[in-house]
């Protein structure tokens, strides 16, 4: 057990060392020259195609979004001005409106006592 212990301090040296060695290599680009990344860099540039892929999808998506409400809002408006402008124009067409204008304008229409006749 003892030589265990005076092991101990030595491996946590060694890690430190293999670890910072590892992370030189990393920042190096060492680490490319290793076969096991050699032979998976197609795969390796297909995920960064494929990431690069996701992230513009997701912000055109985004993007359509934020236009579909505004577009929406603007809809909203536009009903709501027509159905004031529907409303408008059927109380000026009412009859009594008609008459009451045509009084107004001092016109000598009056309204027929007969019914109209038909043709046929």
């Amino acid at each position: 057990m003892k030589t265990s212990n005076l092991n101990a301090p030595n491996d946590d040296k060694k890690n430190n060392i293999s670890k910072t060695k590892k992370f030189a290599q990393f920042l190096g680009g060492d680490i490319l020259l290793e076969k096991t990344i050699q032979k998976n860099i197609p795969i390796i540039f297909l995920s960064i195609i494929l990431i690069i892929v996701y992230v513009s999808n997701r912000y055109q998506y985004q993007q359509d979004l934020i236009e579909k409400n505004r577009l929406e809002i603007i809809l909203k408006d536009i009903k709501y001005r027509a159905l004031t402008r529907t409303a408008d124009l059927m109380d000026k067409s009412r009859q009594s409106k008609i008459e009451e204008h045509i009084t107004r304008k001092g016109s000598e229409l009056e309204i027929p006592t007969n019914p109209p006749y038909i043709i046929k």
